[in-house]
């Protein structure tokens, strides 16, 4: 089964507001059972732009595990892969690892911490709520990273 998205994160933090565009594709090597486990592959492209003028599509790759606990009252996920970091001319291995934690049907609390060879962890809290189940959903995180946070909102809609 192959999935297609595509994204885009907007950062409007001084001196130097940017905006990432995302193409990624997504398959499932095993789906998640209930108590059970699943893989899944992502090979995509990021593009960062205006902060770094000159910017350049830089590819990765990752491979997804997600284990289910509880009859997916609580799924964690772990995923490790790289990034081909054309600015920088090298390839930077990549990890992260979260856990969602329903709190009703359609409200899901969520801890994750994610980052890149060279780099300091990003770690961040949340919420996700299903306005329409399997449908569409509406998230918010509070995360930080080199002493710095932020708050983000996002949007998943599913066709």
């Amino acid at each position: 089964m192959l999935f297609r998205s595509v994204g885009a994160t907007r950062t409007a933090d001084a001196p130097l507001p940017s905006r990432t565009l995302i193409l990624q594709g997504k398959t499932l090597l095993r789906p998640l059972k209930t108590n059970g486990y699943g893989l899944a592959l992502t090979l995509g492209s990021q593009r960062t732009a205006p902060a770094v003028p000159e910017a350049r599509w830089s590819p990765y790759l990752n491979l997804v595990s997600s284990l289910s606990f509880l009859d997916e009252k609580v799924v964690l996920h772990a995923n490790a892969g790289s990034l081909r970091d054309r600015q920088a001319a090298r390839t930077r291995g990549t990890f992260g690892i979260g856990a969602e934690i329903a709190i009703n049907e359609r409200l899901y609390g969520i801890v994750e911490t994610y980052g890149q060879e060279a780099d300091r962890p990003s770690r961040q809290v949340g919420l996700r709520y299903w306005v329409e189940p399997n449908r569409f959903q509406v998230d918010t995180t509070l995360g930080g990273q080199r002493g710095r946070t932020w708050a983000s909102m996002g949007i998943r809609w599913l066709f």
